[in-house]
């Protein structure tokens, strides 16, 4: 009973003990890198994910629509 909590342990400090201390930094400083670096959310991925598996064309990205004001096109030349 005492043993199941800590089984994630036993299994972190095998892993290490069979790839090695440093191949386990890099993955871990790679999988940190490719977080930060993700250019979609993981609701989005999964999506798109599950489109291409069911068959379906991808959806195309919704267009960015900017709204400019009138105001923010007055320039004062006379300086």
């Amino acid at each position: 009973m005492l043993r199941l909590p800590f089984l994630p342990f036993r299994l972190v400090r095998t892993f290490v003990k069979v790839v090695g201390f440093k191949n386990t930094l890099f993955l871990l400083i790679g999988v940190a890198i490719g977080l930060l670096v993700a250019p979609t959310t993981g609701a989005e991925l999964r999506a798109k994910l599950a489109d291409q598996l069911a068959g379906r064309p991808p959806v195309p990205p919704e267009p960015v629509i900017v709204a400019v004001e009138e105001r923010d096109l007055d320039v004062d030349l006379r300086r």
